[in-house]
């Protein structure tokens, strides 16, 4: 399908499909909006049919230009991990309620409403902002959540709210309100302010860090960890109801890990970094072995002593 409409504040494109949509040039159109029973997906590049090669001339990906895109694909995917859907828009919202979502945006964008079955993966080229939602709402909804930003994701007084089993995002200043439990693959950012209704947990199978960056205010409902292995320069956490296990992997020229948690037990030489829980569960992980180690220190110091005094 190829469409151009005029520019205008009323010059709409709407195209609805029975089956798939496979779209070539789309021009023009204060609003871009995609029905589909099957997928939605852009023209596939041209084939060389002696080589089977992709023709040098078609692979150029044809981009949604249009300031609202509003995509919906009720039996497939829309766009696929190896042919993302290119858009050049300011507002997008869409579902594929029975598919996943792949899509690439050529600046900043602003999320009203993504629902997926499987998988969300977004690669941005500027700010990722979001429309206000209530509590229990979310911008973004998916099993997977992928977001790949070259700015700022979400803004202090109004975060991208996210319901998702699993994340890996990556951008600048992030500010992320997550609606259930969800667990984290990877997060790298600088500043970084996070809020969850539920539990906050690390991937077990993930290389590495959790979460990387300059700064965490981290804050949950549940539990946060499992640890959740972080490098940062400073922490804050927080747990309403449950568990705090944090270990930092950041180092000083010193040696010394990051600045703790206000709430959370240090190591003194930084071996384990942040590791701990919150005080309103009443006590500290690894606390009594923490006492345990330090009174067998202060008896042997005092040995010590006696046998240098001996042998003086």
């Amino acid at each position: 399908i190829s469409a151009i409409a005029g520019e205008g504040k009323e010059d709409d494109i709407d195209i609805s499909s029975k089956g798939d949509i496979v779209y070539d040039v789309i021009e023009g159109g204060e609003d871009v909006d995609f029905t589909a029973l099957g997928g939605i997906h852009g023209k596939p590049p041209e084939v060389d049919p002696e080589t089977g090669k992709p023709l040098k001339d078609s692979t150029k990906p044809s981009v949604l230009d249009t300031p609202n895109l509003d995509l919906n694909a009720l039996g497939g995917d829309i766009g696929s991990e190896e042919q993302p859907i290119v858009a050049n828009t300011d507002n997008l919202s869409g579902m594929a309620p029975e598919g996943s979502i792949y899509l690439e945006n050529q600046k900043d964008l602003n999320i009203g409403k993504l629902d997926a079955e499987k998988d969300i993966n977004l690669k941005v080229n500027g700010d990722v902002t979001s429309d206000p939602t209530k509590d229990d709402q979310s911008n973004i909804s998916a099993e997977n959540v992928k977001i790949n930003a070259k700015d700022d994701i979400g803004e202090k007084e109004n975060p991208l709210s996210v319901n998702a089993d699993h994340v890996n995002i990556k951008g600048d200043d992030m500010n992320l309100h997550f609606i259930k439990d969800v667990v984290i693959d990877k997060i790298k950012g600088d500043d970084m302010e996070i809020v969850g209704d539920g539990h906050i947990t690390g991937n077990p199978e993930t290389k590495g860090d959790h979460i990387v960056g300059d700064t965490l205010k981290i804050e949950a409902f549940g539990n946060i960890g499992n640890p959740l292995r972080v490098n940062l320069k400073k922490v804050k956490a927080e747990s309403d109801y449950g568990e705090i296990k944090i270990r930092n992997s950041y180092r000083t020229p010193a040696g010394i890990s990051a600045e703790a948690p206000e709430e959370v037990e240090k190591d003194e030489f930084g071996v384990d970094g942040i590791y701990g829980q919150s005080p309103k569960t009443g006590d500290t992980d690894n606390y009594q072995l923490y006492l345990m180690w330090m009174i067998l220190m202060i008896a042997a110091i005092t040995i010590l002593r006696k046998k240098r005094k001996y042998n003086l």
